[in-house]
Parts: structure tokens; sequence; C-alpha cells
């Protein structure tokens, strides 16, 4: 049927109605065409001027309308089972109807419902994506494009910046970062002594603690996502573009007044606080770098990879060695999971990082180049404090899955600041959080506690792990690559840093979408060894096992650190010239370990 933009969006169940109506009874089409029908408006750009959900905007929108939102799933719950298709009788006259897409069915008077089928449909609990860095907000917002209090002024001012480029709206974010102060940044930079506040205080009627992964993040809106199909197969901490309908706010419960846990006094929390979304078109956005669709083809990167390089050794206080690493850390993915090893994890450990606040200060520099980034800092006060939550913990008496700073998404670059004093005693539940954190550095995964067992979710974290000596966390695995820090010049502060990076705005853009290439490259990139060039390296590994203590994780770190040196020059092969490289970058980097101790 033909509707136009503007009914689609604020009415779509009078085209879903329709469809249900023209179904196929025999046939075995319990979806009745709606995924199709509005796949292909969204290919002819009919749903380009949908709305985003957001805390801000969802007042303004109507009811049963369709919306889009960009969210990470938090928790899965049981399944739901709803009146799918009903008999209405009005006088002598009856006719089907269905009850898809939506919560309730509305009675109008003089009518009856009597149920014909029981369907089923799947419940998620999902939140805005966490750890985001402020230039990868202000880039989403702008693309959301925020919208006014009807359809037209969405559909107006979706069309006269659908021309938009990603870079225009980063450059235009770039010009805008001043005025807008960086909430989380501040929040994390006082991390240490605000986490039991985080747990009661920061909880205010207007923010109830609705199970956000990361403190100070929960002016975000979550949402309860309704799917009616098990093909998009929706995995925890996947990121995930739905266009849905907004279900109508129940009164009954979205009167109720939110108190410091919702979830401890209704069985669902209300809808003024987590609207329900009944989900028609859901794609799964992978990592969602902003950059990580840019064309593998890199090119010639020597000049902005001398740049970059250049930009993180002023910031690192000249260490041009530890800025190497660090910058091959951020490009690090896992390409390929075994039982012994994550082939393409890289963890650095910046040791003899002689400053106040390194945490803050590498989670500072670091976000200026990625698009989700978090700092754990790992000291006495936050180990032992209960609203300190890591992995996250099954509550059966809720039945839902209490979420911790652990539960993220793939992609996110982690700092781990560890401020250890030598003999200090912990609890129980202090040593069960420093184990999770081990074997999350140890095998890329993160154990989520069910009470009488644990689950291994897989992670995908590029870890750094600052520390004044050893790191009590790299010692588990053989894979940490540490590197001492040698500088020429004094550090800044976090504030000086901030400056610092102000200085090089007019590249940040370049750095990024360099990032990002590199991300890409790496996935759609192998880099397999050609038989000669496996020779070399047999060889190199056999005098080099016989001369030192090389082990055979060593290999495994040798070969990483090859190829993503090779990646970020932009080449599909790990060459000689690219291997003699990384073993010079290495023998420093073991000099220095010796010079240290």
């Amino acid at each position: 049927p033909h509707m136009s933009q503007e009914d689609v969006i604020v009415s779509p169940l009078k085209l879903i109605n329709t469809l249900f109506e023209g179904r196929n009874l025999k046939a075995d089409d319990s979806d009745w065409g709606v995924t199709q029908a509005f796949s292909q408006l969204q290919e002819q750009g009919v749903l380009d001027a949908t709305p985003y959900l957001t805390r801000d905007s969802l007042s303004n929108l109507p009811p049963n309308s369709l919306v889009r939102c960009r969210l990470m799933i938090v928790d899965c719950f049981d399944p739901e089972y709803f009146g799918g298709v009903f008999e209405e009788t009005s006088g002598n006259s009856k006719r089907m109807i269905h009850g898809k897409y939506q919560d309730f069915m509305p009675l109008e008077e003089g009518k009856t419902l009597d149920p014909v089928e029981t369907m089923e449909r799947l419940v998620y609990y999902c939140v805005p994506v966490p750890a985001e860095t402020k230039w990868a907000k202000d880039l989403n917002k702008q693309a959301q494009h925020q919208p006014q209090k009807s359809t037209s002024s969405i559909t107006r001012g979706k069309r006269q910046r659908e021309e938009t480029t990603i870079e225009e709206m980063e450059q235009e974010s770039v010009k805008e970062e001043d005025d807008e102060p960086n909430k989380r940044k501040k929040s994390e930079e006082k991390e240490s002594m605000q986490t039991e506040e985080k747990g009661n205080a920061n909880h205010s009627p207007a923010f109830p603690n609705l199970n956000f992964p990361i403190p100070g993040e929960e002016n975000g809106l979550p949402v309860l996502l309704k799917v009616y199909s098990d093909d998009h197969n929706l995995k925890m901490n996947t990121i995930i573009d739905v266009t849905g309908i907004l279900s109508p706010a129940t009164p009954e419960i979205a009167t109720e007044v939110p108190g410091d846990d919702i979830f401890d006094r209704l069985p669902s929390p209300p809808t003024s606080e987590v609207p329900r979304l009944h989900a028609i078109l859901i794609k799964d956005l992978k990592e969602a770098h902003p950059y990580a669709t840019i064309s593998p083809e890199l090119g010639n990167t020597s000049e902005v990879r001398s740049k970059l390089l250049g930009f993180l050794s002023g910031a690192l206080g000249g260490d041009m060695l530890a800025a190497e690493y660090l910058f091959l850390n951020l490009i690090s993915r896992i390409y390929l999971r075994s039982a012994e090893v994550n082939l393409g994890a890289l963890i650095l450990n910046l040791r003899n990082f002689d400053m106040e606040e390194k945490g803050q200060y590498i989670l500072e520099l670091v976000s200026s180049l990625v698009p989700k980034s978090h700092l754990i800092t790992l000291n006495h006060k936050n180990l032992t404090n209960e609203g300190f939550k890591l992995a996250p913990k099954k509550d059966y008496e809720q039945n839902r899955l209490v979420t911790g700073q652990l539960q993220l998404t793939p992609g996110t670059n982690l700092v781990l600041e560890e401020q250890f004093v030598q003999g200090t005693s912990f609890t129980a539940d202090a040593v069960a959080k420093i184990d999770s954190i081990t074997k999350l550095v140890a095998f890329q995964n993160v154990y989520y506690d069910f009470q009488y067992f644990e689950t291994p979710f897989p992670a995908d974290f590029p870890i750094v792990i600052i520390s004044r000596e050893n790191s009590i966390l790299g010692k588990e695995t053989g894979l940490c690559c540490e590197v001492p820090m040698v500088t020429s010049s004094p550090f800044l502060s976090v504030e000086g840093l901030k400056e610092y990076i102000e200085s090089h705005r007019e590249h940040l853009v370049e750095f990024r979408k360099f990032l990002g290439a590199c991300i890409s490259f790496a996935s759609a990139c192998c880099l397999p060894l050609k038989d000669e060039m496996a020779e070399t390296v047999q060889n190199d590994f056999l005098q080099s096992r016989n001369s030192e203590s090389v082990l055979s994780q060593d290999l495994h770190m040798w070969l990483t650190l090859a190829r993503y040196m090779a990646i970020s020059f932009g080449e599909k092969n790990i060459t000689n010239e690219r291997w003699a490289y990384m073993k010079e970058r290495e023998i420093e980097r073991l000099q220095r370990l010796i010079a240290r101790g």
C-alpha cells in the first residue's frame, strides 16, 4: 500500500495491519512480510527521517511511532508469550487482528477479542554503547540529527543535512569540542574517590540505578527490546542498530516514582525510564568504529604514521619506543581464538610511569584517538568497595544480570592502573575482582558469575596496564609486552596534556581515520607468511632461542608485532624489512628490561 514517508514513521502499525490482512494463510509466514517491506523502505530512503530514541527525545516521540536507536545488549530475559492473533467480534461481523509489535491491545466499546494464536518474543535489556569517548559521542549526535516535535521538521532537518559526510561532521565536532565539558572523563578522573558515591548519591530520582556497566553514564536511556525472530542470533555485548515501534507508556507503571534501584520494587522498570521498543529491523554493528568501513587499501601511510608517532611520543615524554608500542596496541584485535592463545591480542604494560594520575593521563591520550575507552583504577579502596563492580553477576532473586565495568563491547580500549601497595591484605571479594581482571588479561575472557559456576564471555579489548614496577596482572601471561619508560622530558600534567592534544587538533581527524583504517585492514587481510619469510622467521627464532632465554610465547609476540607493523605501513605481507624493523624495536625494549631489572 502507498503511504507517505510521514505516515510510515508516525503510524507504522497501519502498514503492518495491511500486511497482516494480506498474509498467505497457506504459507509458513509468521512475519507476514513485515521485515521485507521495511527493509525495502529503508533501501529506498523512506526511513531516513526516522527519529532517534534518546532521553531528550523520548517525551516528543508519538506512541506507536517508528524510532531508531543504537544499543548494546546487556541482558537477555525470559521469553514473553503474548496473544499474536485475535478474533475481533463487533455485532454480527468478525475479523482477525494481530497483537504483534505492541504491548497491549486497545479494545473499543462494543467489541470483544478472543485469542486465536499465542506467540513468543525475545526480550533484551539494552543500554547506550558504554565507554564511548567524547568525540565519538559528538559524531553520533550529529549523525542522529536530534528530532524536533514533529516528524515534518525531522524530515526537513534530515534532508538539509543528508549530504554531510562523516569527516565533515567530525570536523564540526572538533570545532565545538571546547564548548562542552567532558563529563565522563571528569568523573573517571576522580574514580578512586567517587566509587561509593556513584553507587548511591549519583542515582537521583531522575536517573535511578538502571544497570549501566560504567558508573557516571546513567544519563543515557536504556531500552527493553522485544524481538520477534531468533534469526538475528543476538548475543550479549553486541552493538546493534535497531529500527522499531515505540510502545506507549503504560500509565499505571509510568506514574511510579523511581527509587534508588527500581529493579528492587517493580517486576519491570517503568516505561518513563526504560521504554519498550518492538524491533522490526536489526543490524549488527560489530565493533562500531566510525571509520572501520573505510576501504582496507591503506596506500602510502608513512607520513601520517610518522606524525601520529610524533604526537604520541610528545605526550609520553619523548619516548618514541613507548609511542610505537602504544600505537600497535591501539590497532590490535584478536583475529583467531584457540584454547591456548588468542592470535592478535597485544597487551601492553607501560612500566616506570612516574607521575600522579598516570591512569587518567593515558586515558586522556587514548581517548583523543579511539571511539571507546575506559579506565579502571585498581587500588585497595576500590577493590574493597561493594559498589565497585567488575565482572557481571547473576541475581537470581530478581532474575537479572547485574552488570559491571568489564561488560563492554569489542574494541573498547581498556586502561588498567595498578596502585597496589605491598603487604596490603584484601577481602575475598577483592581477591575475586583481581582474579577477574587477571583472567581477562591472560585469556581475553570476562568470567560472568552465575553463583554456582562461571561462564567465560569472549572479550577483545586492547589493554594498557600502567604500573610503577613489574605488573602484577601482566606476569600471569607471557603475552604481555612490557615497556619500561625512558623519557627525555618531564611528563605533562593531565591539564597540560589536554592543551597538548588541543594544539594538535587539526591532525586528530586524520589520526582517527588512520587508526580506523588500520583496524579494517587487519580484519580484511590475514598477512600470511610466504615460504621464504617463514623460513627466515623460523631460523631467526631458533638462533635467538639458543643464545637467549626466548620462549614460544616470544615467537607469537614477534609475529604479532611484525604483523601490526606491516599493517601500519599499508603492507599485505610481513617482509624481511618489517621483520628486521620489529627485531630492532624488540632488542631496544629487552635492553631496557635488563637495565631496569
